[in-house]
């Protein structure tokens, strides 16, 4: 069973999600969403739906490998008697495979208890909520927008929002050079996910669709409000400790930054490297164009650093950034902002796992995460005075509309921020402040909404400064440092791939 055996050619293996996810991409197609997995599965042309993909007949050997009869795989399409009712071969058996969706209950069906907690983190964890991100220069926004999601009482100047650039941008000087590689997410996706989340129990919206042009420069004001503090204490901290980083990690020739953000981050932390440190090569990956391209400008005036930019979710750009890199000296990943608290724990540690798997030993992870901190100072930032961040959530629901041909009432939703200690995070979510039904052509969804229901939107995991390093030594690293600024309780660690 566990020997090690020359696999032939027609045998399947095992691929991890980036990596289905970049060979779907490079088909020019993508992974199914659990929906249509189904729906391939058991679906059939009438729009009934078969007990099994062959019909109503049990399993049995000629339909595939069932209850491990065979240690080994077999061929693609050696079971043709197992066919779906569209001519898929191997739908069901003893593999997984891969969507794009995360492994949930289709609306109203109940599993057993155990069945999220284990079998959810056995087949599949990925983020469930995503980084924040910033947006560069552009054309202002619609004005009529901004009216819909804002007190009235509140003063908003909604500028320098960035229009779709071009998939591949290449600037070239002396010293350095940028490329953009474009991927990542589309129209499709966004329909295809707002379909399925919203029709969830309770109703989900996931939070990387907060980052269109409005929305990224709703967040650049937040990062700017005297409560949310995130954004200036991790700066701060880079500033004052950037020059002992560069010095522990020796000559670093490779950095890769999940979540780019603005670039603002990654260019003072350069300021610490040695002038006669060489070239380095930088990564960035972030599923948000407007934030790559706007890093791009802010780094692009360094000397010997080149940049490329991935348009991807991490998984995928890490994998791109892994096929891509073959340079000697140290690799500094860098997972700052405190991305790192839009997943659970196991996500998180699923995702550390992925970053571990692309860096060698002797490599290297700067990672920044906010810490637990009084309620109070939680929902401040989270829930401002002056309603950004509440402008910020609604957009969601704006999108929607001018993205997808909804017609939800905005004026009849509220944001809400509220603290989970139990689950140590912050929760953003949408409430209906009064009945509606919303129609929303692009998914031919109608959609209901009670007085008093939610859309989840939003989850921000807190740390305490010990559990930052056990995670991460848990996946293959050990720390080497960390530094902590007090008055907004945010910490930045360093840590080496051991």
């Amino acid at each position: 069973m566990f020997d090690i055996v020359s696999l032939p050619l027609a045998w399947p293996v095992y691929v991890s999600y980036a990596e289905a996810a970049a060979y779907a991409r490079w088909r020019d197609a993508r992974l199914p969403t659990e929906a249509e997995f189904q729906r391939a599965a058991y679906g059939t042309g009438d729009h009934h739906e078969r007990q099994h993909p062959w019909g109503d007949a049990p399993p049995s050997a000629a339909h595939g490998v069932f209850d491990f009869e065979s240690w080994d795989p077999e061929p693609a399409g050696s079971h043709p008697a197992g066919r779906s009712a569209w001519g898929i071969d191997d739908l069901v058996g003893n593999g997984w495979e891969w969507t794009n969706t995360v492994f949930a209950p289709f609306p109203g069906f109940h599993p057993m208890a155990s069945y999220p907690g284990v079998l959810g983190r056995l087949l599949r964890r990925r983020a469930f909520r995503h980084e924040r991100r910033i947006a560069g220069n552009g054309q202002g926004a619609d004005p009529s927008i901004v009216s819909q999601l804002v007190s009235c009482a509140v003063s908003i100047c909604a500028r320098d929002v960035p229009l779709r650039q071009e998939p591949l941008m290449t600037l070239r000087s002396s010293s350095s050079k940028i490329e953009s590689r474009a991927g990542g997410g589309s129209a499709v996706d966004f329909a295809s996910d707002v379909a399925y989340y919203l029709t969830l129990n309770p109703r989900q919206l996931p939070s990387r669709y907060f980052y269109d042009a409005l929305g990224s420069t709703l967040f650049e004001a937040i990062c700017l409000l005297p409560w949310y503090g995130v954004t200036r204490a991790e700066a701060r901290l880079l500033e004052a400790h950037r020059d002992e980083i560069f010095r522990r990690l020796g000559r670093v020739s490779t950095i890769v930054e999940l979540g780019s953000g603005s670039g603002e981050k990654l260019r003072a932390l350069m300021q610490g490297r040695s002038p006669r440190a060489g070239h380095v090569a930088v990564h960035l990956i972030d599923v948000s164009r407007a934030a790559l391209m706007t890093s791009a400008r802010v780094l692009g005036d360094i000397d010997d650093l080149s940049v490329v930019t991935h348009e991807a979710e991490y998984e995928e750009g890490l994998a791109a950034f892994s096929r891509d890199h073959h340079r000697p000296g140290v690799t500094l990943a860098l997972f700052l902002g405190s991305n790192i608290g839009n997943f659970d724990r196991p996500g998180a540690e699923a995702m550390l796992r992925s970053v571990r798997a692309v860096l060698n030993e002797g490599d290297a992870l700067l990672i920044g995460a906010d810490l637990v901190k009084p309620e109070r100072d939680l929902l401040l930032a989270y829930d401002d005075p002056l309603g950004v961040t509440s402008a910020f959530n609604l957009n969601l629901l704006a999108r929607i509309n001018r993205e997808l041909g909804g017609n939800l009432d905005i004026a009849g939703v509220e944001h809400r921020a509220l603290w989970n200690a139990q689950e140590s995070r912050v929760e953003m979510h949408l409430v209906a402040t009064r009945p509606q039904r919303a129609r929303i052509e692009a998914i031919d969804l109608d959609l209901e909404l009670s007085a008093g229901e939610t859309i989840w939107t939003e989850s921000s995991y807190k740390y305490e400064p010990d559990e930052i390093v056990k995670l991460v030594e848990r996946v293959g690293f050990r720390g080497l440092g960390q530094w902590i600024a007090d008055e907004e309780r945010f910490a930045l660690t360093l840590l080496r791939a051991v």
